[in-house]
């Protein structure tokens, strides 16, 4: 989590050298971790979701509930992997808050959402 925070997790960072205004959110009970950062060379919120550790077995229970959810009645065409959905239910509080904070402060911006495997 402190390697997150200081954006130091090379190699796999290293192409995003210069994000700011780091907030990494962490649910240790659920073993999920997502980051919300600014990128100034792009003028974007990045959301990213950590993606599965492959020894942890909350991981993998959450990767095995591989059924679709539709989870919103006004759109029934719209489907979500059932282990993300849950992910998502447990961090989207603090997620929607770090995007509306950087909305605010920053004004009107994208937001860019990504993640890898159980991250979406």
């Amino acid at each position: 989590k402190d390697s997150i925070a200081a954006w130091d997790c090379a190699p796999q960072c290293t192409h995003l050298r210069g994000v700011e205004d780091v907030w990494v959110i962490s649910r240790p009970s659920a073993n999920l971790v997502a980051l919300i950062a600014w990128d100034p060379v792009v003028n974007r919120t990045v959301v990213a979701f950590r993606g599965t550790q492959m020894s942890s077995a909350k991981n993998w229970i959450g990767n095995i509930d591989f059924a679709h959810d539709s989870p919103f009645p006004d759109s029934p065409q719209v489907s979500v992997h059932g282990g993300f959905w849950r992910s998502w239910l447990e961090m989207r509080g603090e997620v929607i808050l770090g995007i509306r904070d950087r909305l605010h402060r920053r004004g009107e911006h994208q937001v860019l959402v990504t993640g890898h495997s159980l991250g979406g």
